[in-house]
């Protein structure tokens, strides 16, 4: 099989004209085949598939680069790599292969959780039965890993609702002209996930530090900073500091614009809350930092085995995360209580009914979709609503137009229109609770 793997790949390297089709299609078998081989054709397959991949990362697509000058040549190498095995040593054979013992290690036990942050919203983590999870400087038993939240359905709206709060809060207090978030080079894909939203939802601008590309001008994509510019960095941890240092030097040497701050899910050690930076420091806004209130309940489950500490619960098999304002015994945060905060326009497409009675907590519902068209109930005014809770479905009425929910959304909007009748109004802030 490594003689046919190899053998194929030299012949689409024969017309140099199609190189990237050649090392898209390549790279990828020989990434495929990795893991099935072993000794030099590993080693080979590994490294040959690096090299492509590195060579694809700095012309194709966005890079908007004509590299018709270099394509003759990089076909020609790689062809001679593929037909050599001489280069192949036996140290690089012996790190390739224990870095083959590595990818096929089984993970350690761990159990989802859901985690309260700042009693404001949950999100998911793992929860290591028994070691620690690695991170950057050592390891911790507890690691949110953000897309898992920000792709449940249960979990999504609230964490997002919760970034396009804080973030509104921020800017009342430091100077924020644009978002920057990170394409990781290893690790969870973290908060760039929900880029679209953030900037839907807080009208600010976002560009995309892309870490490990060896061409300045591929680091950075979407907007392009001013050098007047004030960044938030829109991160998933801080455990180090170092992801977030390094992001804002980047952007100060490429773009001459400064870091204001950065918002991170969760911090693990409070003494890093300021970064120190090239030409200046900031401050993290983190919703949780774990050493000073996780760190005892996690302890606390891994030696007695409860099921639920005041922050952190066990995931059962079914979906669907709790009413926090439940949970509080129909108390919210003292901070979202007392602040009141001007939020974009369109944030409130991101912040969705709670799970209790709309009457008594009213959010603005997220975008409302009819044959693949988003469309905003709130933009286009409701008429009328009704709900059909034997089939579990409601339809809500906007202008002339029919549209099916969920029964739960259809009694929400219900019960907004008798609130807007009664002059109550609908813009309230998330977590503000009706008297």
């Amino acid at each position: 099989m490594p003689d046919s793997l190899f053998d194929a790949h030299y012949k689409r390297l024969e017309h140099p004209e199609a190189l990237h089709a050649a090392f898209l299609d390549g790279s990828t078998k020989l990434a495929d085949s990795v893991s099935d081989l072993k000794g030099t054709a590993q080693v080979k397959a590994w490294i040959l598939h690096k090299l492509e991949q590195e060579f694809l990362k700095c012309t194709i697509e966005d890079k908007r680069v004509d590299d018709q000058l270099y394509r003759a040549e990089a076909a020609r190498l790689m062809r001679d790599l593929l037909r050599r095995d001489d280069w192949i040593t036996q140290p690089l054979v012996d790190v390739i292969t224990l870095w083959s013992k590595v990818a096929q290690i089984e993970p350690i036990p761990a159990d989802t959780v859901a985690v309260t942050f700042g009693r404001l919203f949950e999100a998911k983590a793992w929860l290591a039965r028994v070691g620690d999870i690695a991170l950057s400087d050592t390891g911790r038993p507890l690691v949110p890993v953000f897309e898992q939240s920000i792709a449940d359905p249960a979990f999504s709206a609230q964490v997002i609702s919760a970034f396009v709060q804080r973030i509104a809060e921020l800017r009342t207090q430091i100077q924020i002209d644009a978002l920057c978030f990170v394409e990781k080079e290893a690790g969870p894909i973290g908060l760039i996930t929900a880029i679209s939203n953030l900037v839907i939802g807080t009208g600010l601008p976002a560009t995309i530090y892309r870490e490990g590309y060896w061409s300045k001008r591929a680091q950075f994509t979407c907007y392009e900073p001013k050098t007047s510019d004030r960044m938030l960095i829109v991160y998933d941890l801080n455990v180090t500091g170092n992801g977030l240092r390094n992001v804002a030097d980047r952007l100060y040497h490429r773009f001459g614009c400064q870091v204001s701050g950065a918002i991170v899910l969760m911090g693990y050690n409070k003494e890093r809350q300021v970064i120190e930076f090239d030409s200046h420091q900031a401050t993290v806004s983190a919703f949780e930092w774990y050493d000073d209130t996780l760190r005892r309940q996690v302890d606390q489950i891994r030696q007695t085995g409860t099921r639920e500490t005041g922050q952190i619960r066990m995931l059962d098999d079914q979906p669907g995360a709790e009413s926090l304002p439940e949970r509080f015994g129909g108390e919210t945060s003292p901070s979202t209580e007392e602040k009141e905060v001007d939020l974009p326009p369109n944030s409130s497409r991101f912040m969705h009914p709670p799970r209790n009675d709309a009457a008594d907590f009213v959010y603005p519902y997220p975008l409302l979709t009819l044959f693949g068209v988003s469309i905003v109930a709130l933009a286009l005014g409701v008429v009328g609503s009704f709900t059909f809770r034997d089939v579990g479905l409601g339809a809500l009425m906007v202008g002339s137009l029919l549209f099916l929910l969920s029964t739960e959304c259809a009694r929400y909007y219900q019960n907004r229109n008798k609130l807007t009748e009664r002059g109550a109004g609908a813009n309230v802030p998330i977590g503000r609770r009706r008297r």
